[in-house]
């Protein structure tokens, strides 16, 4: 199995992701990507780098607190930007020192073409690599639909959350493969300490073999 999907799809390191450009989490709702790029910053902070974390998510009630309250923790300032331009003049009026920059969003409907040019436009002011966030346990056509949606916005980089709470995996592979992704990082706990974890074809087939559930061993 492992050797089946390492030559069926494509697996990215989060080495390979860590650069200088921006990275901005965009996917449908109740994808988790506030607490998937939580997780991203607490990487960031464990590895001696302060990133410098914005949301545009400043219409859903409790957005911007429940964002706040990770980065408290952990002495980052949060920035919020509510349109296109607030987010480019945020970009522009950082030092000339290197920074690691996180960028949430608001949920985005993948069947509403307006929301998605609009979160486009976010991500090409940006000069952003989308990361979609998908959880695990959706229906396995809808996530193919909802990949190539985003991936239409520039994604190739695809976060699985919600492992912990799901036994269907099919949606990944049809996100995967429809949308033309790489799978880059699996969430597998709501707790932020715990991270997101490198996927691998490895992680992957044990996921898929595992009856009832996933193993939370590794």
């Amino acid at each position: 199995l492992t050797y089946g999907l390492r030559r069926q799809f494509s697996f990215q390191t989060p080495a390979e992701l860590w650069t200088e450009q921006p990275l901005i989490m965009v996917g449908p709702h109740g994808s988790g990507k506030t607490l998937a790029l939580a997780k991203m910053a607490a990487r960031a902070v464990l590895r001696g780098i302060t990133p410098v974390v914005i949301t545009t998510d400043v219409v859903r009630a409790g957005a911007i607190e429940q964002l706040s309250a990770f980065t408290r923790i952990m002495n980052i300032d949060l920035k919020t930007a509510d349109e296109p331009a607030a987010l480019a003049e945020i970009i522009n009026n950082l030092s000339d020192e290197r920074h690691q920059i996180l960028i949430d969003t608001a949920a985005v409907n993948p069947f509403d073409q307006d929301a998605v040019d609009l979160l486009g436009e976010m991500v090409s002011i940006a000069k952003a690599e989308p990361l979609i966030v998908l959880a695990a346990g959706t229906d396995a056509v809808e996530a193919g639909m909802m990949a190539t949606a985003l991936r239409a916005i520039g994604g190739r980089h695809m976060v699985v959350t919600r492992l912990d709470a799901a036994s269907r995996f099919g949606s990944l592979l049809a996100a995967a493969d429809l949308g033309r992704l790489h799978f880059a990082y699996l969430g597998r706990s709501t707790s932020v300490t715990a991270g997101l974890q490198e996927a691998q074809p490895e992680t992957l087939a044990e996921l898929l073999a595992t009856t009832g559930g996933i193993g939370r061993s590794s």
